[in-house]
């Protein structure tokens, strides 16, 4: 980025005791040439977090201890890229809320989400603000009531912020919205269903 040029105007007098003439010297044009920092970059992260689907219409839900990868590209300090992937590990807890199931500590099944996002954000010194604006699908395999996987496709979003603890490392939490719908993938098809995800990770840039 060049800043405008700046001309510079040496006078000398003549004779400054008998009041002569002013005359211009010299005159030149200095050119400063300022870099322009590049803020876009690649990063990698990886979160430990905690997975729930529930249903609102019973109280019936699945809760999860996860594990998050995330892969991303910020276009600049204000707009960015951001895929992740989050699958459940270990045992699913399973609440039978209203219904009369038997609840459980260890549900046979794994819970999982695949995503890509918009990510805008606004950076606050150290600290920075961002939303998650996408689509991704959850699932649930291995269900002990059915042979059939239960998956579902819809917009999610979610908000965060981060904290830049070295050049290229930080910090990151943030909760999403994965699904909010009637049914999962045609099972519990009158119920009012959500899923959501609260996330807690670091993260390097390249």
């Amino acid at each position: 980025m060049k800043l405008k040029t700046i001309t510079l105007s040496i006078l000398a007098a003549s004779s400054i005791f008998a009041g002569g003439d002013i005359n211009i010297i010299e005159e030149k044009e200095i050119e400063i040439e300022i870099p322009q920092k590049d803020t876009s970059s690649f990063y990698l992260g990886i979160g430990t977090s905690y997975i729930n689907l529930k249903s609102i219409t019973t109280d019936e839900s699945f809760t999860s201890l996860g594990a998050t990868l995330q892969v991303g590209y910020k276009y600049n300090s204000y707009i960015g890229v951001e895929a992740r992937y989050s699958q459940s590990v270990g045992d699913v807890a399973y609440d039978k809320g209203n219904t009369l199931f038997v609840n459980t500590s260890s549900y046979p099944t794994t819970s999982s989400n695949i995503a890509l996002y918009l990510k805008p954000q606004y950076p606050l010194g150290d600290f920075t603000l961002y939303g998650l604006l996408g689509y991704g699908v959850i699932q649930y395999t291995q269900l002990p009531t059915g042979t059939k996987d239960r998956k579902e496709s819809s917009f999610q979003w979610g908000l965060g912020s981060e904290y830049l603890v070295m050049e290229n490392i930080s910090i990151f939490a943030d909760y999403s919205r994965l699904y909010d719908g009637v049914g999962v993938d045609g099972h519990i098809a009158t119920h009012d269903v959500y899923s959501d995800i609260v996330t807690i990770g670091i993260s390097y840039k390249f």
